[in-house]
């Protein structure tokens, strides 16, 4: 049983986000309202956004967006 908690517990721990921001993503909002951002063409220069590391985030302000390659 123990065995399998652990299993259970690894398969959780990967699928966090957090563990995809240990592997060096980010998860970057707007600021204000703090929607995700998944997309650079909603996105204009000088608009402020907020990156959160898995260490700790970042205030900052956009200088460029390119859209999606097509």
């Amino acid at each position: 049983l123990t065995v399998r908690a652990s299993l259970v517990e690894r398969s959780l721990r990967s699928l966090s986000p957090l563990a995809t921001l240990e592997r060096g993503y980010a998860i970057v909002t707007e600021i204000p309202g703090g929607g995700v951002l998944t997309d650079s063409a909603k996105v204009s220069p000088g608009a402020s956004i907020d990156v959160r590391l898995a260490r700790g985030s970042l205030a900052a302000r956009v200088t460029r967006s390119d859209p999606p390659e097509e």
